[in-house]
């Protein structure tokens, strides 16, 4: 089975910005990390965590952002073998957020696969490099 993967996996966008997930495969799903979705939260407190449901090769699903903030998110997928566990997570950062004090950054919970995990913390390095390159700030 190919590696499954969020392309592009960061994506930078203005608060009230809709991010459309177009699927290419057959049957995934786009969940926030939350606990009332899937996981430990690693989305802004307060925001409206999110779940597809499974999506097959002709669905996409779309979800609008309002709060300015870093959004963590995974392929829960689990028929053959759950994508997180190949590290199948994305972000959306939204606006130019503070780092300090989002959950997006801090350390990969250890109750996150190993393959999630070192992709989330990529992530952060990527973000802040995002945030520097852009707008001059961290």
């Amino acid at each position: 089975m190919p590696n499954p993967a969020f392309e592009p996996n960061v994506v930078h966008v203005e608060p009230g910005a809709t991010v459309r997930w177009a699927l290419e495969g057959n049957r995934h799903t786009v969940t926030a990390y939350h606990p009332d979705t899937h996981g430990p939260q690693r989305i802004p407190d307060g925001a409206e965590p999110w779940e597809s449901g499974t999506l097959s090769s002709t669905a996409d699903f779309e979800w609008t952002f309002e709060e300015e903030g870093l959004y963590d998110y995974v392929d829960t997928r689990t028929l053959c073998a759950t994508h997180e566990a190949l590290g199948a997570v994305g972000r959306v950062v939204v606006g130019w957020p503070e780092l300090e004090g989002q959950p997006a950054v801090e350390p990969a919970s250890r109750e996150l696969p190993d393959a999630a995990a070192e992709s989330i913390d990529r992530k952060s390095d990527r973000v802040r490099e995002i945030l520097e390159e852009e707008h001059g700030r961290a």
